[in-house]
């Protein structure tokens, strides 16, 4: 069966990361949001205006989450009893109020019981539905796919930022009130619905707003609602998006502001206007003040009658109210509809609320009346060999040839893994199978068909076969094999199939086992589609260092070949060149454990200052993954640590976390403070840190300093037996820096059998600017995703595999990011794949169901690149002092499942990705909204 969900995952803004990498993540809310999502939160003093419409409640710099649970039916925000807690948010205290993965709620009366600052988090498809006022102290952040709808005469302020990854509608007279900035990625959209509604951004010194997703207007009959934006609006000519919808216009020539603003840049890579009446012209302009909308022309027509709609004879509900809060607002008295109040604020009758064995009947469902079953004709004969046995098949092979068991009905394959398999059959729709041969079927007398039913056609299977609705052609479960030649030119295509295969058989598989021409193109069969379903499309016996891709051009369904070296084809693919080309591995003995039984895990976590892991705790760790890295705490707890999970699994690889640019955690007796970067403040020596002033920076430039941090990973190696190797992380930095040659010297100085990783490839570096800590005269440097590191490095860990640089094609950055991942594991390396949806540090309120959402897709993508040596880690957060599930996710279903050994590699068509594995085949899909999803079929 397939399962398919659609969890968050922030792909489509990812690429916006990169925009500011360098900034520092300063703010009281640190801990709320991913890593990547702080890189956003650019905490700033909102303006005095924002102040004052904020002076009655207590300013917050820290934040308890309370989560929406919907405990009532009429889901609204001021009812404490659909809270997780025992209080409203901001009600006595600092809170984040946290509305999970598809909750609604709705606030019809205002939340003037606020004493304190609360900020507003919306996760993927949550849905808000606001009639009256509502006060954010703080920031409301709407994740992708969560949907905001203002409306009536409610006003809704926020106190500093709003960030808009998703959709915010506002109608009516409402108002948006704003008080620092809007932030809108290319995922977000900001409506604005009739003529009266006002949006107002405050704003602050320094703090502009921008846009990279879509703006729409829907004009009321004589304007449209205004944006006003007392600072710099920064438009994003290759993403923003302005359409106007003036089908409700109908005032004649005006020139309309759209918005206002102090300053701004760019402009919209798309302007459009819709619906605008016959007789009229527009034009959208950009001025120096704000964006206009100039309509001119004559006379407007009238638009004509609308026909009444002819309501169902059984189904015609009785007056729907004008507005509602909640579905129980819409119940006409008609049992027979399902009513339904939408974010429109209207009643909806969705459907039937009858069942498959009911009708309906004075506006009740009732039974159906019961009614003669037709007696069935004859079931057309198909004659199929009682015994079609193979003959013994050889234990191993190395081409389909080999594969040959005297069984002319089958088609004989040799997989990837050296083994043979029956993938299909071999006859044609007009034969059957006799004595292990194909041969014509023979002349049966079908009934004669009625006039609703389609003559039912022989197949080349035993079973009776259906009938395509379209083509009235047989569909069986038979398999197009095409086997390739060794330049892929000689493709030889099954007799009897000149086009369009998918009518004819239900999959596809082709085999490489000659294929020798590497990258390139190879026309397969000719269609004006693919026509198979990907889950149904498998390649075998192909040489590795390859990826994979069909497509359809020109009514050609292509084969796409690809090097896995070769990046040209991306957004600044020029970064990455010959000179990040690397090695093979050298040796693979020391590496950790791996099995394809299951998914194979690795895992990172911690505990909080002053606890300590139990034994319990240790045993999960040690008996549900293969390597782990540690650090951060006293030495002697670090060699502890290892030993006790050595204890319970020997063969565990336990490596030492080193962080390369931050000297942080416990401290080191043999480390001297004056090798840390600081600062002269009225004449006082103050060190350089992070936000929270726990990360002091290390001075790269001081050689004593490289050598210690070199000596302590060195010797935490050479004098534990219980320490497998070293993984130095905050790596980024440019080629030939102190920082990097001092990551370099240490691994190579590492001796052979020691596990040396870092946290190192990342698509995003496919340039860096340069020189290191340049401010003017910067300029870029191919940097090869990090490519260069890997002739001295074991492997590499894979983080926020979604964030790319800035303007990057939504859903590319992760797609990159495989890539690299797979090149690795080719040459032989190990890639720590982090599937972590995100960074939720304590207090952590995500749902164990929301987990369940969220690894659908992460997983899948580790999948696709799944190689010997590839490790998955699926958690919220590594902080151990949470609930199991959090951190250490070993139970959940998927880890529980067999998978097996892949059975060839991936293959892309169109923004879907598909494997076979021995127990499951998965197929990722890469969401232009930013949303990936991941489907299976478990065997």
């Amino acid at each position: 069966r397939r399962s398919k969900m659609r969890p968050r995952f922030r792909a489509a803004q990812a690429a916006l990361f990169g925009l500011v990498a360098g900034i520092a993540k300063g703010n009281a809310v640190e801990d709320v949001f991913s890593s990547a999502e702080r890189k956003f939160n650019l905490r700033r003093t909102a303006s005095a205006d924002a102040q004052g419409r904020r002076e009655l409640l207590t300013s917050c710099r820290t934040y308890s989450s309370v989560l929406w649970t919907g405990g009532t039916t009429d889901l609204h925000w001021n009812d404490v009893s659909n809270w997780g807690v025992d209080y409203l948010p901001g009600d006595g205290n600092c809170n984040r109020a946290v509305m999970a993965s598809n909750d609604e709620a709705y606030v019809v009366s205002p939340t003037d019981y606020m004493t304190h600052e609360v900020e507003l988090e919306m996760r993927v498809g949550a849905k808000l539905s606001v009639s009256a006022n509502l006060t954010i102290g703080d920031e409301i952040y709407l994740r992708t796919r969560a949907e905001l709808d203002q409306y009536g005469q409610s006003v809704v302020t926020v106190g500093k930022r709003l960030y808009l990854a998703a959709k915010y509608a506002i109608s009516d007279e409402a108002k948006l009130s704003v008080g620092t900035n809007i932030y809108c990625p290319i995922t977000g959209s900001l409506t604005i619905e009739g003529g009266a509604a006002e949006i107002s951004v405050a704003g602050s010194s320094g703090v502009g707003s921008e846009m990279h997703g879509t703006l729409k207007y829907v004009l009321g009959s004589s304007g449209a609602g205004l944006v006003t934006v007392n600072e710099n609006l920064s438009i994003d000519p290759d993403y923003a998006e302005l359409v106007v919808d003036a089908s409700a216009y109908s005032s004649g020539a005006a020139s309309i502001p759209l918005i206002k603003y102090n300053s701004h840049t760019g402009s919209f890579q798309t302007q459009e206007v819709i619906g605008l009446s016959a007789g009229l012209t527009s034009e959208i302009k950009i001025e120096s003040d704000g964006v206009y909308l100039d309509i001119s022309g004559g006379g407007v027509s009238p638009p004509g009658p609308v026909p009444s709609p002819t309501p169902s004879p059984t189904m015609i509900p009785s007056p729907l109210p004008t507005q509602c809060n909640s579905p129980s607002d819409c119940d006409d008295g008609d049992g027979c509809t399902l009513d339904v109040c939408l974010g429109s604020r209207t009643c909806d009758n969705t459907g039937s609320a009858c069942g498959a064995e009911e009708v309906c009947s004075n506006q009740q469902c009732v039974s159906a009346p019961t009614t003669a079953e037709p007696t069935p004709g004859p079931t057309p004969l198909v004659t199929t060999d009682p015994t079609p046995k193979p003959s013994p098949r050889p234990t191993q092979c190395n081409s389909s040839s080999d594969c040959d068991d005297g069984n002319g009905c089958t088609v004989d394959v040799c997989l990837g893994d050296s083994t043979c398999e029956n993938t299909g059959n071999a006859c044609g729709a007009d034969e059957i199978c006799s004595n292990q041969q194909c041969v014509a079927a023979p002349t049966t007398a079908h009934p004669s068909p009625t006039p609703t039913s389609a003559p039912i056609t022989s197949s080349p299977t035993s079973a009776v076969p259906t009938v395509s609705p379209e083509t009235s052609a047989p569909v069986s479960s038979s398999t197009t094999v095409i086997t390739l030649g060794a330049s892929g030119v000689d493709t030889v295509t099954p007799e009897g199939i000149q086009s369009c295969p998918h009518l004819e058989t239900d999959g596809l598989l082709i085999d490489g086992s000659a294929y020798t021409a590497g990258a390139g193109t190879i026309t397969l069969y000719q269609c004006n589609d693919v026509g198979f379903d990907p889950m149904k499309i498998k390649l075998v016996n192909f040489p590795e260092g390859l990826w994979f891709e069909i497509e359809n051009v020109s009514n050609n369904v292509n084969l796409v070949v690809k090097d896995l070296t070769d990046y040209s084809e991306y957004f600044w693919g020029s970064g990455y060149t010959s000179d990040g080309d690397y090695p093979e591995q050298d040796s693979q003995e020391h590496f950790p454990e791996f099995s394809w039984d299951t998914v194979p895990k690795w895992i990172n976590y911690r505990k909080k200052p002053g606890t300590h892991f139990n034994d319990t705790e240790i045993e999960w760790i040690a008996n549900t993954n293969q390597i782990s890295w540690y650090g951060l705490v006293p030495v002697d707890e670090i060699i502890e640590m290892a030993t006790k999970i050595k204890g319970f699994n020997p063969n565990y690889k336990q490596i030492l976390y080193w962080n390369s640019y931050s000297y942080w955690g416990a401290t080191i007796d043999t480390f001297n403070e004056d090798w840390l970067k600081y600062e002269m403040v009225n004449g006082v020596r103050v060190h350089l840190t992070d936000e929270h002033g726990n990360r002091r920076f290390y001075n790269h430039s001081i050689p004593e300093m490289r050598q210690w941090w070199k000596v302590h990973a060195m010797t935490m190696f050479n004098e534990n037996d219980v320490i497998d190797g070293v993984f130095t992380d905050a790596t980024r930095s440019n080629m030939g820096t102190d920082h990097s040659n001092m990551i370099e010297e240490l691994l190579n100085d590492l001796p052979a059998h020691a596990i040396k990783m870092g946290n190192f490839l990342r698509q995003r570096d496919s340039y860096r600017y340069g020189p290191e800590g340049c401010v003017t005269d910067c300029v870029a440097i191919a940097h090869n995703g990090n490519r260069w590191r890997m002739p001295y490095a074991d492997g590499s860990y894979l983080e926020n595999v979604h964030n790319g640089p800035t303007n990057q094609p939504t859903g590319q950055s992760l797609i990159v990011s495989m890539q690299l991942a797979r090149e690795a594991l080719w040459r032989g390396k190990i890639i720590f794949w982090n599937g972590a949806p995100m960074n939720c540090a304590p207090p952590c309120q995500v749902t164990e169901q929301e987990m369940n959402e969220y690894i659908k897709p992460t997983l899948a993508e580790f999948l696709i690149i799944a190689e010997k040596y590839c490790y998955f880690n699926f958690s919220v957060t590594p902080v151990a002092n949470e609930p199991r599930w959090m951190w250490e996710t070993s139970e959940m279903a998927e880890f529980k499942k067999p998978l097996g050994r892949p059975l060839g590699p991936p293959v892309k068509v169109g923004n879907k990705f598909t494997r076979h594995f021995e127990h499951v085949t998965v197929m990722l899909t890469v969401g232009d909204d930013g949303v990936n999803e991941g489907t299976y079929e478990w065997l």
